[in-house]
């Protein structure tokens, strides 16, 4: 049941964010570098793909904070469906005897369904997140070139833009890490709570074995 997924699921899922949680500092500083060297070659033009790309931090902080609660709706929906799982599979032969197949397999029905109905929601969340990161590379690039050639009025030579691309290209690697690193962020917070709550919980009180039959020897005396 939910101790199954503590194991399995969160135990992966605090794995894997570790190996992710430096490119929380690491992209940020490959942005800004590359903001830097598009500033040497187009000078003040990088301010529209910089508000361009500032404009979709709004939208990923609100999905990130959905996603945040989908996550732990989805795991609080696994650990039920798991549950009830555990529980048929234990009263497997008396269900059978009786014929309660249909009647047990509703709830489980039902839960699987929640279930599957959270993980679509923070699928959907994950494929908006991803494409606001990976379409903000060619946004960048487009509004900088369009304020480099058409507002400030300059000519955009062929060693110039080529060189902007190459650097665009270069920060694209990071704006698309970054949603990775920030889904298993959430993911891996879900997990840390739901495991510090499983260990700070109180422990069940330990059951006394029951004595053993006195012997025949033992009543007589």
């Amino acid at each position: 049941g939910p101790l199954s997924s503590l194991l399995t699921i969160d135990a992966q899922r605090m794995g894997q964010g570790g190996v992710y949680l430096h490119n929380a500092w690491s992209a940020p500083l490959q942005i800004l570098a590359c903001i830097l060297l598009l500033w040497d070659l187009l000078g003040p033009s990088v301010l529209a793909g910089l508000l361009v790309l500032i404009a979709t931090v709004p939208a990923n902080i609100a999905i990130a904070r959905h996603q945040n609660r989908v996550s732990g709706s989805m795991m609080a929906a696994k650990d039920r469906r798991a549950g009830l799982v555990e529980a048929v599979l234990r009263g497997a032969r008396a269900i059978k005897m009786v014929g309660w197949e249909p009647v047990v397999a509703g709830p489980i029905r039902d839960a699987r369904a929640r279930e599957l109905a959270l993980v679509w929601q923070d699928a959907l969340l994950g494929i908006a997140q991803t494409f606001l990161f990976s379409g903000a590379p060619a946004l960048v690039s487009l509004a900088t070139f369009a304020t480099f050639s058409g507002v400030m009025g300059r000519d955009l030579q062929a060693s110039r833009a080529f060189a902007a691309l190459a650097i665009f290209n270069v920060m694209a690697g990071p704006l698309i890490a970054l949603p990775t690193t920030l889904s298993l962020a959430i993911e891996s917070r879900t997990a840390l709570r739901r495991l510090a709550t499983f260990l700070a919980a109180r422990p069940l009180p330990l059951l006394s074995a029951p004595p053993p039959p006195r012997t025949s020897a033992e009543i007589t005396h």
